[in-house]
């Protein structure tokens, strides 16, 4: 009898069939295995299995990896679609999917492979693709997303002993998607991301998301695992983060006058450095929450001022301050409608204590005030920087991961950014600032998420959306080094999109789909060329240009990739310079790299003098834009 929990040793996606939902496909079908050859009949409701002797794909990429499949296709074929009907939590793919239960023939179903050889598991709306009505445990079943573990008999080609998922059927099981909407970014806040961040507490497999972005995964990674780090950022990188006020406030009159007599400026600089972190962040906020909020509320306003004019006084100044911001942080609860404390004071407090368990040598501070008749401007900076090429420190990994909640938090937590400003201390740009943290998103989560598990599904949409080309060559390189450095046993299974061309010569072709349109339809086949296919012939498919770049630009490189498909022994030397001049035109220097090695390949085929000559008057445009980019340094 089968257990009732899924077997994680071995827990791989085969194939998607989908019969209708409210977009995109319709009766398409896609196969993620080399392991089984499947298939299904509709109008019999058949599941056909078929267990190959040998695949000698599995493991192909590494002894952790089972394997790496794209779904390659241009921007709006339904890359997305498919990723997000796999990978969304289970609420979040009833908000995003229109699922019709009273749609006969609407629906699809996910078949995974799990335990030993015939055990399996199908996830998927409307069942009735599947079973009759009679084998189902209720009507309710028809009209939500469902689960059911089975058996397969190979030589009967049936399904038995299954069980429906339940609530206690699954126990965290490896299941990661990364989407760039679905973020929790402190490097790059959305304003309205797609999907919240949450625990997916279901009767389905339990997804989980893979924040980018996150400044406690920059640091995981680089400290952990520098080796990796330093292959695709060999810059002496540091995450600075700032207090600073450098706010001009009219003249406060009252405010200003109780404030200093409970607080001499003064008395700061008898304070250790860490205490004047303290002073400084307390100060800051009582002062932007006092304008900003408090004066513009006359009734608090009042009775503010008359609180603070009773307070005693302390021995310390560091209790004036503490209390002075407590009970301001009371007012700004009171005023947005809380009328309890929501904790912002106990929020501040944690930083500072967080930032008081750090070694001084994180810690640069400078403090300076300039006073006049009208403006009062406080100029209070208090820098911490960590080298991500230290140590790996569980103390800067808690106050990063504090940040991020203020950062990333509600909005009643006030505007953190405000208060702590942060950036990288090299000028990197966002492109390369996207790809370190792409990949230490996805180590975090490896690392993370399922510490205890065999195998693990990830899904990848679109991971190199702002990647230079030469960066998305080298992605799955890279991220076969970076699962080889992680110290376990898990096996992985990675699916992932992408709308470039530079990714599929490290794939073989039986694990790339493509997804074209013609006349509005969905077509899915396997890819014409892949693993170790040079560049050029998988770009002339034109199919891989349409998003890459605007209209014209994709008809000129056609006709560039058409001309020197078709060079002959006839062509003449006038017409090879004219072609040769057309590519330089490119600006993308690994494209027109590409299209001028080919040019070059094929001239050589009939006149090896004029291909050389042409060879070198590149390298002497390549030497004299060096030379011009050298004197614009200089300058």
């Amino acid at each position: 009898m089968m257990n009732n929990k899924i077997m994680y040793d071995s827990f791989e996606l085969l194939y998607v069939y989908i019969k209708k939902i409210d977009r995109c496909f319709e009766d398409t079908y896609f196969s993620f295995t080399n392991d089984y050859d499947i298939g299904y009949d509709y109008g019999n409701k058949r599941l056909k299995i078929v267990k190959k002797d040998f695949s000698v794909l599995t493991n192909f990429f590494s002894n952790k990896i089972k394997s790496i499949n794209l779904i390659v296709g241009k921007n709006g074929c339904g890359k997305t679609t498919l990723f997000d009907l796999l990978g969304l939590m289970l609420n979040d793919r009833y908000d995003v999917f229109n699922l019709d239960y009273k749609d006969e023939i609407s629906g699809w179903f996910a078949l995974y492979k799990c335990g030993s050889t015939n055990e399996f598991y199908i996830e998927g709306f409307n069942p009735r693709l599947l079973f009759n009505p009679q084998e189902l445990i209720n009507a309710q079943m028809i009209k939500q997303l469902y689960g059911i573990h089975f058996y397969y008999d190979f030589e009967t080609m049936t399904i038995y002993e299954k069980f429906f998922s339940n609530i206690t059927t699954h126990a965290r099981v490896p299941f990661l998607y990364y989407n760039q909407e679905i973020r929790n970014s402190s490097l790059f806040p959305q304003t309205n991301p797609k999907i919240i961040d949450r625990d997916d507490y279901s009767y389905l497999i339990n997804r989980k998301y893979i924040k980018n972005g996150k400044l406690t995964h920059l640091y995981y990674l680089a400290t952990n695992n520098y080796d990796f780090f330093k292959q695709i950022e060999n810059e002496s990188l540091a995450i600075v983060i700032r207090i600073k006020n450098e706010s001009y406030y009219e003249d406060e009159g009252n405010f200003d006058l109780l404030f200093n007599s409970k607080v001499n400026n003064d008395e700061y600089l008898k304070l250790e450095i860490k205490d004047r972190y303290r002073y400084n962040l307390l100060k800051t906020e009582i002062y932007d929450i006092y304008h900003n909020v408090i004066k513009k509320n006359k009734e608090k306003h009042d009775k503010y001022l008359m609180e603070l004019k009773n307070l005693e006084q302390f021995d310390t100044i560091i209790n004036k301050i503490n209390l002075i911001c407590k009970i301001t942080c009371k007012y700004l609860d009171t005023i947005n409608g809380l009328g309890v404390s929501f904790g912002y004071y106990e929020f501040l407090d944690e930083i500072c204590n967080k930032i008081n368990q750090l070694t001084d040598k994180y810690i640069n501070y400078s403090y300076s005030t300039e006073k006049s008749n009208i403006f009062s401007k406080i100029n209070e900076v208090c820098e911490i920087k960590i080298n991500l090429n230290d140590q790996f420190d569980q103390n800067v990994f808690n106050l990063l991961e504090l940040y991020e909640m203020g950062n990333n938090g509600p909005s009643l937590i006030r505007d953190f950014k405000k208060v702590f400003k942060i950036h990288l201390n090299n000028n990197i740009s966002e492109g390369e600032l996207q790809l370190i943290n792409t990949y230490s998103g996805i180590y975090y989560a490896l690392t993370n998420e399922y510490k205890n598990q065999k195998s693990a599904i990830i899904l990848l949409d679109e991971p190199d959306k702002s990647f230079h080309p030469m960066w998305i060559s080298f992605f799955i390189d890279n991220l076969v080094k970076l699962v080889e450095s992680i110290d376990n046993e898990m096996q992985y299974q990675f699916i992932i999109s992408t709308h470039s061309p530079f990714m599929l010569s490290d794939v073989p072709k039986d694990y790339i789909t493509c997804i074209d349109i013609v006349d509005h339809q969905r077509i899915v086949s396997k890819a014409k060329k892949s693993f170790a296919s040079n560049y050029y012939d998988i770009i002339k498919d034109t199919f891989f240009l349409e998003d890459s770049v605007g209209m014209f630009a994709k008809r000129k490189i056609n006709e560039m990739i058409e001309v020197i498909n078709n060079i002959d022994n006839n062509i003449n030397e006038k017409n090879i310079k004219r072609i040769n001049d057309m590519i330089s035109v490119i600006d993308d220097d690994y494209l027109k790299n590409i299209l001028h090695s080919e040019l070059n390949k094929k001239i050589s085929n009939f006149n090896q003098k004029i291909a050389l000559e042409l060879e070198r008057e590149n390298l002497i445009k390549r030497i004299n834009e060096i030379s011009m980019k050298l004197g614009e340094l200089n300058d």
